[in-house]
């Protein structure tokens, strides 16, 4: 049987590595391991790999990133999570499915709260 392995990887336009960072290690507690252009946020086992590019034309659009492969971080708390999120400004977005709030990162990369 095939099964999901435990990392993942995106590439980013570089400028919005500090406000991933923002999100991914200062607010969602993923710790971070940085290689040149390439942050490794530790998660469940695994990582979350970005791969920052200078060049815009390298990254996808933040609207092609909507479309693509989106994320479910599981926390304790999704209702403090979602408050501390808007508190720096990260507002969800309305989906089809009411029972999790979706967010994009700096990027376009979606992701949603489940508690967990």
């Amino acid at each position: 049987m095939t099964k999901l392995g435990p990392n993942l990887k995106i590439t980013a336009h570089s400028e919005h590595r500090p406000r991933i960072r923002e999100v991914l290690a200062d607010l969602l507690g993923l710790p971070l391991t940085t290689r040149g252009n390439f942050d490794l946020f530790a998660i469940s086992g695994g990582s979350i790999g970005y791969a920052f590019v200078d060049a815009p034309a390298d990254a996808l659009t933040p609207e092609e990133a909507r479309k693509g492969a989106w994320i479910e971080f599981l926390v304790e708390d999704p209702d403090a999570t979602v408050a501390a999120l808007a508190a720096r400004g990260l507002t969800p977005f309305p989906f089809g499915d009411v029972s999790h709030p979706y967010f994009a990162l700096p990027g376009g990369q979606v992701f949603r709260l489940a508690r967990g």
